[in-house]
Protein backbone atom coordinates (compact mmCIF):
# COMPACT_ATOMS: atom_id res chain seq x y z
CA UNK A 1 0.00 0.00 0.00
CA UNK A 2 1.93 3.10 -1.04
CA UNK A 3 2.56 5.48 2.02
CA UNK A 4 4.32 9.02 2.55
CA UNK A 5 5.00 10.97 5.31
CA UNK A 6 5.41 14.79 7.20
CA UNK A 7 6.94 16.12 10.30
CA UNK A 8 3.57 15.50 11.64
CA UNK A 9 1.49 13.28 9.30
CA UNK A 10 1.01 9.80 7.21
CA UNK A 11 -0.90 9.13 4.68
CA UNK A 12 -1.64 6.33 2.81
CA UNK A 13 -3.96 5.40 0.41
CA UNK A 14 -7.79 4.93 1.42
CA UNK A 15 -8.83 1.51 2.73
CA UNK A 16 -11.74 -0.61 4.17
CA UNK A 17 -10.23 0.23 7.71
CA UNK A 18 -10.56 3.92 7.11
CA UNK A 19 -14.88 3.64 7.27
CA UNK A 20 -15.46 5.28 10.52
CA UNK A 21 -13.41 8.44 9.97
CA UNK A 22 -14.64 8.23 6.49
CA UNK A 23 -18.27 8.13 7.46
CA UNK A 24 -17.65 10.55 9.77
CA UNK A 25 -15.76 13.21 7.69
CA UNK A 26 -18.80 12.76 5.00
CA UNK A 27 -21.54 13.19 7.37
CA UNK A 28 -20.68 16.13 8.69
CA UNK A 29 -21.86 19.12 7.28
CA UNK A 30 -19.32 21.41 8.68
CA UNK A 31 -17.65 19.90 6.23
CA UNK A 32 -19.26 19.22 3.22
CA UNK A 33 -20.90 22.85 3.33
CA UNK A 34 -17.49 23.82 1.83
CA UNK A 35 -18.31 22.07 -1.20
CA UNK A 36 -21.81 22.97 -1.28
CA UNK A 37 -22.96 19.15 -0.63
CA UNK A 38 -24.96 17.89 1.74
CA UNK A 39 -23.90 15.16 4.08
CA UNK A 40 -24.23 11.46 3.34
CA UNK A 41 -25.75 8.67 5.53
CA UNK A 42 -23.69 6.05 6.95
CA UNK A 43 -25.00 3.96 4.17
CA UNK A 44 -23.82 6.45 1.46
CA UNK A 45 -20.71 7.44 3.02
CA UNK A 46 -19.95 3.24 2.74
CA UNK A 47 -20.57 3.20 -0.83
CA UNK A 48 -18.73 6.16 -1.45
CA UNK A 49 -15.44 4.85 0.13
CA UNK A 50 -15.93 1.75 -1.89
CA UNK A 51 -16.32 3.97 -5.38
CA UNK A 52 -12.72 5.80 -3.94
CA UNK A 53 -10.95 2.86 -3.24
CA UNK A 54 -12.25 1.32 -6.61
CA UNK A 55 -10.54 4.66 -7.83
CA UNK A 56 -7.57 3.75 -6.63
CA UNK A 57 -7.11 0.14 -7.82
CA UNK A 58 -7.95 1.38 -11.22
CA UNK A 59 -5.90 4.67 -11.24
CA UNK A 60 -9.10 6.70 -12.28
CA UNK A 61 -8.54 9.02 -8.89
CA UNK A 62 -5.92 8.68 -6.25
CA UNK A 63 -7.36 9.35 -2.37
CA UNK A 64 -5.21 8.88 0.64
CA UNK A 65 -6.29 8.91 4.54
CA UNK A 66 -4.38 11.45 6.34
CA UNK A 67 -3.37 10.06 10.21
CA UNK A 68 -1.74 12.00 13.04
CA UNK A 69 2.02 10.38 13.96
CA UNK A 70 2.28 8.92 16.81
CA UNK A 71 -1.58 7.96 17.66
CA UNK A 72 -2.76 7.12 13.99
CA UNK A 73 -6.05 9.54 14.63
CA UNK A 74 -7.57 9.68 11.09
CA UNK A 75 -8.43 13.24 10.25
CA UNK A 76 -9.00 13.48 6.85
CA UNK A 77 -8.71 12.74 3.06
CA UNK A 78 -6.52 14.31 0.40
CA UNK A 79 -7.60 13.29 -3.32
CA UNK A 80 -6.27 13.73 -7.00
CA UNK A 81 -8.97 13.66 -9.42
CA UNK A 82 -10.50 14.70 -12.38
CA UNK A 83 -6.99 12.87 -14.08
CA UNK A 84 -6.14 14.08 -17.46
CA UNK A 85 -2.55 11.99 -17.88
CA UNK A 86 -1.88 12.50 -21.28
CA UNK A 87 -0.99 15.96 -20.00
CA UNK A 88 0.02 15.46 -16.35
CA UNK A 89 -2.76 17.51 -14.85
CA UNK A 90 -5.27 16.78 -12.16
CA UNK A 91 -7.53 18.15 -9.89
CA UNK A 92 -6.33 18.23 -6.21
CA UNK A 93 -8.80 18.24 -3.12
CA UNK A 94 -8.60 17.72 0.59
CA UNK A 95 -11.06 17.55 3.34
CA UNK A 96 -10.55 17.41 7.42
CA UNK A 97 -12.78 16.77 10.39
CA UNK A 98 -13.43 20.15 11.99
CA UNK A 99 -11.15 19.42 15.56
CA UNK A 100 -8.12 19.26 13.04
CA UNK A 101 -8.98 22.50 11.43
CA UNK A 102 -6.48 25.85 12.28
CA UNK A 103 -3.55 23.35 12.80
CA UNK A 104 -1.80 24.08 9.77
CA UNK A 105 -2.52 19.87 8.46
CA UNK A 106 -3.58 21.08 5.23
CA UNK A 107 -0.54 23.59 4.24
CA UNK A 108 1.53 20.79 5.39
CA UNK A 109 -0.09 17.80 3.66
CA UNK A 110 -0.40 19.53 0.50
CA UNK A 111 2.97 19.61 -1.04
CA UNK A 112 3.88 16.26 0.15
CA UNK A 113 1.36 15.00 -1.84
CA UNK A 114 1.83 16.69 -4.84
CA UNK A 115 5.38 15.69 -5.20
CA UNK A 116 4.37 11.85 -4.55
CA UNK A 117 1.99 12.38 -7.27
CA UNK A 118 4.59 13.31 -9.72
CA UNK A 119 7.13 11.04 -8.23
CA UNK A 120 4.76 7.70 -8.54
CA UNK A 121 2.51 8.88 -11.86
CA UNK A 122 4.41 11.86 -13.23
CA UNK A 123 1.44 14.52 -12.72
CA UNK A 124 3.09 17.89 -12.74
CA UNK A 125 -0.13 20.14 -13.19
CA UNK A 126 -2.31 20.51 -10.20
CA UNK A 127 -5.91 22.76 -10.08
CA UNK A 128 -7.70 23.39 -6.77
CA UNK A 129 -11.21 24.71 -6.85
CA UNK A 130 -12.17 25.85 -3.19
CA UNK A 131 -15.34 28.31 -3.08
CA UNK A 132 -14.67 31.74 -2.91
CA UNK A 133 -16.42 31.49 0.63
CA UNK A 134 -13.58 29.19 1.98
CA UNK A 135 -10.90 32.11 2.93
CA UNK A 136 -8.69 28.85 4.78
CA UNK A 137 -8.55 27.43 1.63
CA UNK A 138 -7.77 30.19 -0.39
CA UNK A 139 -5.45 31.11 1.85
CA UNK A 140 -3.40 27.76 2.27
CA UNK A 141 -3.31 27.41 -1.36
CA UNK A 142 -1.95 30.66 -2.32
CA UNK A 143 0.77 29.58 0.30
CA UNK A 144 1.67 26.77 -0.61
CA UNK A 145 2.15 28.38 -4.51
CA UNK A 146 -1.08 27.85 -6.47
CA UNK A 147 -1.78 30.80 -8.52
CA UNK A 148 -5.51 32.40 -8.72
CA UNK A 149 -6.17 32.07 -12.61
CA UNK A 150 -9.94 32.47 -12.29
CA UNK A 151 -13.73 32.61 -10.74
CA UNK A 152 -16.75 30.26 -11.78
CA UNK A 153 -19.78 29.04 -10.73
CA UNK A 154 -20.50 25.61 -10.09
CA UNK A 155 -23.70 23.99 -8.32
CA UNK A 156 -24.69 27.27 -7.47
CA UNK A 157 -21.89 28.32 -5.66
CA UNK A 158 -18.72 30.75 -6.71
CA UNK A 159 -15.20 29.17 -6.80
CA UNK A 160 -11.94 30.16 -7.02
CA UNK A 161 -10.16 28.48 -9.51
CA UNK A 162 -6.28 28.19 -8.57
CA UNK A 163 -3.35 26.48 -10.69
CA UNK A 164 0.21 25.11 -9.39
CA UNK A 165 2.86 23.57 -11.83
CA UNK A 166 6.21 21.46 -11.03
CA UNK A 167 8.16 23.90 -13.18
CA UNK A 168 11.24 22.33 -15.29
CA UNK A 169 12.02 19.14 -17.21
CA UNK A 170 13.81 15.87 -15.19
CA UNK A 171 17.05 15.41 -16.00
CA UNK A 172 18.82 11.99 -15.50
CA UNK A 173 18.40 10.70 -12.00
CA UNK A 174 15.11 12.30 -11.74
CA UNK A 175 16.21 15.12 -10.34
CA UNK A 176 14.71 19.40 -11.60
CA UNK A 177 16.35 21.24 -13.44
CA UNK A 178 17.32 24.17 -11.55
CA UNK A 179 14.41 27.23 -11.83
CA UNK A 180 15.17 30.41 -14.23
CA UNK A 181 14.37 33.19 -12.29
CA UNK A 182 13.52 36.83 -13.63
CA UNK A 183 12.32 39.97 -12.79
CA UNK A 184 11.20 40.64 -16.52
CA UNK A 185 8.33 38.47 -17.66
CA UNK A 186 8.39 38.81 -21.49
CA UNK A 187 5.35 38.64 -23.77
CA UNK A 188 6.41 34.97 -24.84
CA UNK A 189 6.46 33.81 -21.86
CA UNK A 190 2.85 35.08 -21.48
CA UNK A 191 1.66 33.49 -24.12
CA UNK A 192 3.56 30.13 -23.33
CA UNK A 193 1.98 29.87 -19.85
CA UNK A 194 -1.59 31.70 -20.85
CA UNK A 195 -2.04 29.13 -23.54
CA UNK A 196 -1.24 26.16 -22.31
CA UNK A 197 -3.15 27.22 -18.98
CA UNK A 198 -6.94 27.96 -21.33
CA UNK A 199 -6.00 24.72 -23.15
CA UNK A 200 -6.36 23.08 -19.65
CA UNK A 201 -9.46 25.23 -18.70
CA UNK A 202 -11.41 24.84 -21.63
CA UNK A 203 -11.09 20.47 -21.51
CA UNK A 204 -12.51 21.24 -18.33
CA UNK A 205 -15.39 24.03 -18.53
CA UNK A 206 -18.96 22.97 -19.56
CA UNK A 207 -19.47 26.15 -21.48
CA UNK A 208 -16.63 26.25 -24.09
CA UNK A 209 -17.28 29.59 -25.53
CA UNK A 210 -16.68 32.96 -23.06
CA UNK A 211 -17.87 36.01 -25.05
CA UNK A 212 -16.35 39.59 -24.98
CA UNK A 213 -18.59 42.63 -23.98
CA UNK A 214 -17.44 45.89 -23.47
CA UNK A 215 -19.19 49.17 -23.06
CA UNK A 216 -17.61 52.64 -23.82
CA UNK A 217 -18.84 56.40 -23.84
CA UNK A 218 -16.41 58.59 -26.09
CA UNK A 219 -16.12 62.62 -26.37
CA UNK A 220 -16.63 64.48 -29.99
CA UNK A 221 -13.45 64.03 -30.90
CA UNK A 222 -14.00 59.98 -30.42
CA UNK A 223 -11.28 59.55 -27.23
CA UNK A 224 -12.49 57.06 -24.72
CA UNK A 225 -13.76 59.08 -21.90
CA UNK A 226 -15.58 56.11 -19.70
CA UNK A 227 -15.97 52.29 -20.38
CA UNK A 228 -16.61 48.83 -19.29
CA UNK A 229 -15.01 45.80 -20.21
CA UNK A 230 -15.72 42.21 -19.02
CA UNK A 231 -17.35 39.01 -20.68
CA UNK A 232 -19.87 36.85 -20.07
CA UNK A 233 -19.51 32.76 -19.42
CA UNK A 234 -22.29 30.40 -18.85
CA UNK A 235 -23.98 31.62 -15.75
CA UNK A 236 -21.96 34.67 -15.18
CA UNK A 237 -21.43 38.19 -16.12
CA UNK A 238 -17.45 38.67 -15.19
CA UNK A 239 -16.82 43.01 -15.08
CA UNK A 240 -12.60 43.02 -15.47
CA UNK A 241 -12.87 46.90 -15.66
CA UNK A 242 -15.03 49.87 -15.10
CA UNK A 243 -12.76 53.07 -15.31
CA UNK A 244 -14.71 56.86 -15.58
CA UNK A 245 -12.76 60.22 -16.30
CA UNK A 246 -12.71 62.96 -13.66
CA UNK A 247 -14.74 65.16 -15.32
CA UNK A 248 -17.91 62.99 -15.48
CA UNK A 249 -17.61 61.25 -12.08
CA UNK A 250 -20.39 61.87 -9.81
CA UNK A 251 -23.06 62.14 -12.97
CA UNK A 252 -23.85 58.32 -12.75
CA UNK A 253 -21.96 57.49 -15.59
CA UNK A 254 -20.53 54.13 -13.90
CA UNK A 255 -23.77 52.65 -13.06
CA UNK A 256 -25.53 53.28 -16.55
CA UNK A 257 -22.71 51.36 -17.97
CA UNK A 258 -22.81 48.72 -15.06
CA UNK A 259 -27.00 48.33 -15.49
CA UNK A 260 -25.92 48.16 -19.63
CA UNK A 261 -23.63 45.47 -19.48
CA UNK A 262 -25.85 43.66 -16.73
CA UNK A 263 -28.26 43.79 -19.36
CA UNK A 264 -26.92 42.29 -21.82
CA UNK A 265 -25.74 39.33 -19.60
CA UNK A 266 -29.36 38.76 -18.86
CA UNK A 267 -29.23 38.70 -22.53
CA UNK A 268 -26.83 36.10 -22.87
CA UNK A 269 -28.89 33.82 -19.78
CA UNK A 270 -26.28 35.48 -16.95
CA UNK A 271 -27.52 34.48 -13.82
CA UNK A 272 -25.09 36.00 -11.62
CA UNK A 273 -22.46 39.05 -12.03
CA UNK A 274 -18.73 39.01 -10.22
CA UNK A 275 -15.94 41.56 -9.94
CA UNK A 276 -13.26 42.97 -7.47
CA UNK A 277 -12.17 46.53 -6.58
CA UNK A 278 -9.56 48.10 -4.29
CA UNK A 279 -10.59 49.84 -0.91
CA UNK A 280 -9.23 52.70 -2.60
CA UNK A 281 -11.40 52.81 -5.67
CA UNK A 282 -15.28 51.77 -5.10
CA UNK A 283 -16.25 49.06 -2.79
CA UNK A 284 -19.59 51.32 -1.51
CA UNK A 285 -20.45 52.00 -5.52
CA UNK A 286 -20.99 48.78 -5.89
CA UNK A 287 -22.60 48.10 -3.13
CA UNK A 288 -25.26 50.80 -3.94
CA UNK A 289 -25.38 48.94 -7.16
CA UNK A 290 -26.64 45.86 -5.20
CA UNK A 291 -23.62 44.02 -5.03
CA UNK A 292 -23.06 42.06 -2.14
CA UNK A 293 -18.87 41.51 -1.11
CA UNK A 294 -17.94 37.50 -0.41
CA UNK A 295 -14.35 38.25 0.10
CA UNK A 296 -11.57 40.32 0.92
CA UNK A 297 -7.59 40.19 0.72
CA UNK A 298 -6.52 41.96 4.26
CA UNK A 299 -3.18 43.44 3.65
CA UNK A 300 -3.25 44.27 0.01
CA UNK A 301 -0.80 45.02 -1.14
CA UNK A 302 0.53 45.92 2.33
CA UNK A 303 -2.25 48.09 3.97
CA UNK A 304 -5.30 48.56 1.67
CA UNK A 305 -8.11 45.47 0.77
CA UNK A 306 -8.79 43.78 -2.54
CA UNK A 307 -13.09 43.17 -2.20
CA UNK A 308 -14.83 40.67 -4.11
CA UNK A 309 -18.27 40.82 -5.04
CA UNK A 310 -21.32 38.78 -7.08
CA UNK A 311 -24.67 40.27 -7.56
CA UNK A 312 -27.59 38.06 -8.32
CA UNK A 313 -28.53 39.50 -12.36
Amino acid sequence: MKTFETDRLRARELSDQDHVGFCALKADPQVTEKYFAQPLTNGQGLQKLQSLIEGNRLGSSYTYSVFLKGTEEFIGTVVLWNLQPDIGAGEIGYEFLPGYWGRGYAREILPAFIHHMYALYGYSVFSACPAVSNIASNKVLLASGFVSERSFEDRGGMLNDYLYTIPGDLSAGGRMKDFEITDKVEERDVEAIVRRLREYNLARFEDKSPQDIGVFLNDDSGVRIAGLIGHTHGNWLFVKYLWVSEQLRGQRVGSRMLRQAEDVARERGCKYAFLDTFSFQAPEFYRKQGYQEVFALEEFPRTGKRHYFTKTL
